[in-house]
C-alpha cells in the first residue's frame, strides 16, 4: 500500500479501532539512484505536502500487538473493513505505552535540587471521547519481598533528623544569636535535647512552660530539669533559626525562613522511605493560632486554624515530600502554570518519585482538587498510573449528563466516556450524591 492509501484509511477508521503501533514505510525505488526527486522543503521540518512522489507512492506495513505477544503484520485495508462492518472492535492486548520526550531542557527549581520535566502536552489539547474504553496496559508492580530488620525508634528519629539537620539548627542559631549580642555557643548534644524536651512536652501537655522545671510534688518533671535548664531552654527557644536573615534571596517565598529545612526534609524523605506503589497527594494542616499571611481557616476540618500542606505520603501515612500553600504567591514552576496550581503539585510530587526510583509504575491518588483531564494525560505520558475524583467542569466538556439531571436517575446509575488521546476514562454514578471519578488505568468491567 502505499503512503496516501494508508492516510486515507487511517481517516476512516471508528474511535473503537486500535491505533497501529508501528508503521514502517520501505524504501523508494530509486533511493540510490544518481538523480532522485528529493523533497525540496525544509529538512527539518518535512510535512507531507513536500515529501517526494517516490516516498509516497512506497509500500507500507502496519504492526499491531496482537494478544498472544507476537507482532504481526496487519493489512490496513482488511482492518478498516472489520471496524466498518462490525461493532465489536479488535481488542490489542499488550501494548506498551511509548515513553515521553520532550526537546526543552529541564527546569531546576531554585528550591530544590530535584530537575522538573517539561509537560509534553501542547498547549490547547483536542479530546474525543467514546462509549468503549481499552485502557493501555500500564507496566505491573512487581512487589519486593525483602527482609525487613525493625529498628528501634531512635534509629528512625536518627533517620529522620540527622546530623545535616542537627548541624543547620545549631549553625544558624548560634548566628542569630549573635547578632542579637548574645553568645549562647550552642552545642549538636544540647540541640538533641531541645528536640527532645518539644517532643516531650507534646504528650505531656501542661497549662504553662516553665511548669516543666517545677519540683512540687504533683508536677514533677525530672526528666526535663535534669537534662537541661529553664534558662538554656529559654534562651534556645527564642533563638531557634533554619538560616541566615541577613541573606534571605527569596523575597517572595513566604516561607523562606524555613526552606533549607524543607528541603534537607525532603531529601531526606526521598532517600529513607520505603519504594511502594500507591501513594497519596492531599493537604495536611499544622496547627497555627498565631498571625501570619499564609495560616488559613478551612471550615468542617478536624483543624481549622493553621498553615496548609501539600503531602505526598504512601498508603500508610509515611511523609515522601511536603510543601507550603501560600496562596498566589506558590512556587510553581514555570513549565507546569498552564497546567495550574493543582496540577503542578502532582507533577511536582511526580517528579521526585521519577527522580528517586526511574521507571517505577507508581499509582498516584488525588481528589478533585487537584484532577484535569490534561493532568491525566500528562501522568500517562509519564507511564504514571493515576486515579482520583473530578470536578464536573474540568472534564474538557465531556458528553456526559450533568449532575443536576444525573440527580434525578435511579441510585446506582451510571455512565462513562473515554477520551483520546490518553485513554483517561471518566465514570460518573448516583449514589447519596453525583460522584465523577477519572483515571488513566482502571475500567469499568467487570462491575463489582
Amino acid at each position: 500500500m502505499s503512503l496516501n492509501q494508508i492516510i486515507d484509511e487511517l481517516e476512516q477508521l471508528d474511535d473503537d479501532a486500535p491505533l497501529p503501533r508501528d508503521i514502517i514505510i520501505l524504501p523508494p525505488d530509486n533511493a540510490n539512484a544518481d538523480i532522485t526527486d528529493e523533497d525540496s522543503g525544509d529538512e527539518e521540518f518535512v510535512t507531507l505536502n513536500n515529501l517526494p512522489g517516490s516516498q509516497l507512492r512506497a509500500h507500507a506495513e502496519i504492526k499491531y500487538m496482537c494478544s498472544d505477544s507476537e507482532e504481526d503484520s496487519v493489512p490496513l485495508s482488511s482492518l478498516a473493513k472489520r471496524s466498518r462492518t462490525t461493532e465489536e472492535p479488535l481488542i490489542v492486548e499488550g501494548r506498551q505505552p511509548e515513553p515521553s520526550t520532550s526537546n526543552s531542557a529541564p527546569v531546576i527549581s531554585s528550591t530544590s535540587a530535584v530537575p522538573f520535566v517539561d509537560p509534553t502536552l501542547p498547549k490547547n489539547q483536542n479530546y474525543t471521547r467514546r462509549n468503549r474504553h481499552n485502557p493501555h496496559d500500564r507496566p505491573q508492580w512487581q512487589e519486593n519481598h525483602g527482609p525487613r530488620h525493625l529498628q528501634t525508634p531512635m534509629y528512625y528519629f536518627d533517620c529522620m533528623f540527622d546530623d545535616c539537620v542537627i548541624k543547620l539548627l545549631v549553625k544558624y542559631t548560634n548566628i542569630y544569636g549573635i547578632q542579637k549580642n548574645k553568645v549562647g555557643n550552642v552545642t549538636t548534644s544540647e540541640m538533641k535535647c531541645f528536640l527532645a524536651i518539644l517532643l516531650y512536652s507534646g504528650y505531656t501537655v501542661v497549662p504553662r512552660r516553665y511548669m516543666y522545671w517545677e519540683k512540687s510534688t504533683d508536677s514533677d518533671f525530672s526528666i526535663i530539669y535534669n537534662a537541661m535548664s529553664m534558662d538554656r531552654f529559654t534562651f534556645m527557644m527564642t533563638h531557634l533559626h533554619c538560616c541566615d536573615n541577613a541573606h534571605i534571596t527569596t523575597e517572595s517565598d513566604k516561607f523562606a525562613k524555613l526552606r533549607p529545612l524543607f528541603d534537607i526534609l525532603n531529601e531526606i524523605f526521598l532517600n529513607m522511605a520505603p519504594l511502594e506503589e500507591i501513594y497519596s497527594i492531599d493537604e495536611a494542616m499544622v496547627p497555627y493560632y498565631g498571625g501570619h499571611s499564609c495560616k488559613q481557616f478551612i471550615r468542617g476540618k478536624p483543624i481549622r486554624w493553621g498553615y496548609k500542606f501539600w503531602v505526598g505520603a504512601t498508603r500508610l501515612g509515611y511523609v515522601l515530600w511536603f510543601d507550603s500553600y501560600q496562596g498566589h504567591a506558590a512556587i510553581i514552576p514555570p513549565a507546569y502554570r498552564q497546567l495550574g496550581m493543582g496540577a503542578g503539585v502532582i507533577l511536582r510530587f511526580a517528579d521526585y518519585l521519577q527522580f528517586r526510583h526511574p521507571g517505577a509504575p507508581c499509582h498516584l491518588f488525588f481528589d478533585n482538587f487537584f484532577s484535569s483531564i490534561p493532568l491525566f494525560h500528562e501522568l500517562s505520558n509519564r507511564e504514571l498510573k493515576a486515579t482520583g475524583t473530578i470536578r464536573e467542569d474540568r472534564t474538557k466538556k465531556g458528553p456526559l449528563p450533568s449532575n443536576k439531571e444525573f440527580k434525578k436517575t435511579e441510585r446506582g446509575t451510571f455512565k462513562y466516556k473515554s477520551s483520546q488521546p490518553g485513554h483517561i476514562l471518566v465514570c460518573k454514578w448516583n449514589d447519596n450524591s453525583v460522584v465523577s471519578v477519572a483515571s488513566n488505568l482502571e475500567n469499568i468491567e467487570p462491575l463489582h
